[in-house]
């Protein structure tokens, strides 16, 4: 092996030692906080980032006519407007720079037009395709996955597909006395790709999506007297855990990664 191999090979393994050592912090701070301007709406069900206008998005479940807010990289909102859809399930797509999302009753897909500022100016919806979700089943997605909780298990479709897989092979029971079922994201980082709120203990559980097996779970330290983070109220979006906060209506944001 030549030298100019050698350091090759081994700048190399310095990398790929890098990218899978990301793990979770162990102590979670609150670092951002996304203000909701609107007095209306109660159950916070997503957030949402987009990486390229630097701004985060925020919506309720339950109306149509309940806020999706834009705010800037302090938190502050800058934009708010009526969803047009009533949704269980927000994100963006980073590979389309579009905002999506899955309405409630499994009625349909959803994706938001903007403009030149990355705003919504309205929505698009596809009432002809669904996943098989239940009622008020929240849905995550991932490099053109998604993904839910339904019979205690972990459903993953390939976006645009009818028909999916379960993740059994760790054989994960989830039990709603234990875990927020509609609290499940998609992190992005190898090894923790998957996380669920346990709101029994205030615990980030996260599971490996190759093996479906949980991995780890971070203990949250509570102060500010959240409610109902046992059913919705719970989301993830740029590398932190977002509780919404009905009395001070902010999401809070706890850094993870």
């Amino acid at each position: 092996m030549t030298k100019i191999t050698q350091v090759f090979s081994i700048i190399s393994l310095a990398i790929t030692q890098l990218i899978y050592a990301q793990a979770p912090i162990q102590n979670p701070k609150i670092d951002l906080t996304l203000s909701i301007q609107s007095s209306e709406g109660n159950n916070g069900l997503a957030v949402a980032y987009d990486k390229f206008k630097n701004i985060y998005f925020t919506s309720f479940a339950g109306n149509f006519a309940y806020p999706l807010e834009v705010h800037d990289a302090t938190g502050k909102s800058i934009s708010s407007s009526e969803i047009g859809a009533d949704l269980r399930g927000m994100w963006m797509n980073q590979n389309t720079g579009k905002l999506e999302g899955i309405l409630y009753e499994n009625l349909g897909i959803c994706t938001f037009k903007h403009n030149q500022y990355g705003f919504p100016t309205g929505v698009d919806i596809q009432d002809n395709f669904n996943y098989g979700m239940e009622g008020n089943d929240v849905a995550c997605s991932n490099n053109g996955k998604v993904y839910f909780v339904q019979s205690h298990a972990i459903k993953i479709f390939k976006a645009g597909k009818s028909k999916g897989k379960t993740l059994d092979k760790g054989k994960i029971f989830f039990d709603g006395e234990i875990y927020n079922l509609k609290s499940l994201f998609h992190t992005g980082v190898k090894g923790y790709e998957l996380g669920i709120f346990n709101h029994a203990e205030s615990k980030i559980t996260f599971i490996n999506e190759k093996s479906g097996k949980i991995v780890v779970e971070v203990p949250l330290v509570l102060t500010n007297g959240y409610m109902d983070i046992d059913n919705f109220n719970v989301s993830y979006a740029n590398n932190h855990l977002f509780l919404f906060n009905k009395n001070e209506r902010v999401w809070d944001g706890f850094k993870i990664f």
